[in-house]
């Protein structure tokens, strides 16, 4: 059963000044609030550890997630490691194929952006960002564009769909119509 970052331990990686909640949105939608005492307080450091899904993503496994943000010298820096075994389909043959994406992830956050096109800075307004969605972007970012069950798999006949890693299907290959004057003369 996966579980996303709860109350308590959100309010203990950012703390409030204000003694609001820092974390707000539908279950499995959570966002963390930063505010002031990450951003001003010099050598800040709290570590997080949790799961989430990736929502509308086909990947019912939860991403399980670890990490630090910390304050070094007035930049606020997130750092998170991030384990996901999951299960994929063969492009070629859609055999069930076992992946494991281990990744670490750092962004730097920001409370404003001096060069509006810079996209190694993650702007925190009001203090607010979403960090389940950040890390699913991530992630899925990552992920290979291409699965194969094997390298040499051969997929699928496009006649029958039998899978011919199994062996030859027996179907008699279309002759492209181009080519059918071609082979009438070598008949």
């Amino acid at each position: 059963e996966s579980t996303s970052i709860g109350e308590d331990y959100a309010q203990y990686l950012f703390p409030e000044l204000d003694g609001q909640s820092d974390l707000s949105g539908a279950p499995g939608q959570e966002t963390i609030t930063a505010r002031r005492y990450c951003f001003n307080n010099i050598g800040e450091k709290k570590e997080f550890n949790y799961e989430f899904v990736l929502a509308d993503s086909g990947i019912k496994e939860p991403a399980k997630v670890s990490g630090l943000v910390e304050n070094r010298a007035g930049v606020v820096t997130l750092t998170a490691d991030v384990r996901l075994d999951y299960v994929a389909s063969c492009d070629r043959c859609l055999r069930d194929v076992p992946q494991s994406l281990n990744r670490q992830f750092t962004h730097v956050l920001t409370r404003s952006l001096q060069n509006e096109e810079n996209d190694e800075l993650i702007l925190v307004e009001d203090m607010h960002f979403d960090l389940d969605e950040l890390l699913r972007e991530d992630i899925l970012l990552s992920l290979p564009t291409k699965v194969l069950c094997k390298s040499d798999c051969k997929g699928l006949c496009p006649m029958c769909g039998a899978d011919l890693n199994n062996g030859p299907c027996g179907c008699k290959k279309p002759v492209d119509p181009r080519l059918a004057v071609l082979q009438d003369l070598l008949s």
